[in-house]
């Protein structure tokens, strides 16, 4: 193949203006040759990025196998494994971080790994590889300080308190933690009442909405009233009527 390739740009040397007509018949031949060799095509990579992408284990097995040895195989492998990530084992996971520990998908893989276990509250295998070596997003770091709360108690809560503001919904990750927040009155009515502010001045009316039915009788918004004053903001303000002797109803005005 070599000798073909040093021939052909011999060749073409004295003639500039045949160098893109080589190019494309050089271009073919390695493809022809490839092929012959039984190497995946580009057609093969995109075809296993789409059963990857539509969760068609079968299909993503059946095109695998042509990417053994390949510069692209790290990428079918980890979609294999990520699609069947719920079943899947530590040694699995560290076999792929141990065999391709320098690419990205390496550390996308401990990470989606964590939040597995994490979910399970398996505490011990989340402990392996606990802290990832990237930085951590809000899911992770409630799995995090889930873990420590389980190992050093109730003091680990400390750390979701800067989480918790945000006009932005939170992922499930930090529920518990936020529950047992309140429950303790680390999070405090002001805190929470804080929250929804947050929440409506991001446009985020769902979660304002459920922040403001969870806090206590005095600064409740009822889901009506909330619904009729969301439908038609300008005329509930230009009829002024609110509750104004209430904190719900001096925060559902504002």
């Amino acid at each position: 193949m070599s000798f073909v390739l040093l021939s052909v740009h011999r060749a073409s040397a004295p003639f500039p203006c045949c160098r893109n007509l080589l190019a494309v018949v050089l271009l073919s031949l390695v493809a022809s040759v490839g092929q012959a060799w039984g190497e995946p095509t580009d057609a093969d990579f995109l075809a296993a990025k789409s059963a990857f992408e539509r969760a068609d284990r079968a299909k993503l097995k059946a095109l695998a196998g042509s990417f053994s040895g390949h510069l692209l195989q790290p990428y079918v492998a980890y979609w294999q494994l990520k699609l069947g990530l719920d079943a899947a084992t530590a040694n699995d996971v560290h076999g792929y971080i141990q065999r391709w520990p320098e690419t990205p998908l390496a550390d996308g893989l401990r990470v989606d790994w964590l939040k597995t276990v994490g979910k399970r509250a398996e505490w011990t295998t989340f402990a392996l590889d606990y802290p990832p070596p990237t930085a951590e997003d809000t899911e992770l770091a409630c799995y995090g300080i889930q873990y420590r709360r389980q190992r050093d108690g109730e003091a680990a809560l400390a750390a979701a308190r800067p989480l918790w503001f945000s006009g932005q919904a939170t992922p499930d990750a930090c529920e518990p933690l936020f529950a047992a927040m309140i429950g303790s009155d680390v999070l405090t009515v002001a805190d929470r009442r804080a929250r929804y502010r947050l929440a409506v001045e991001a446009g985020n009316v769902r979660l304002a909405q459920s922040l403001a039915g969870e806090l206590p009788p005095e600064n409740r918004i009822s889901a009506r009233d909330f619904a009729r004053v969301d439908a038609d903001p300008a005329r509930s303000l230009e009829r002024g009527d609110f509750a104004w002797k209430r904190q719900a109803g001096r925060d559902l005005a504002l």
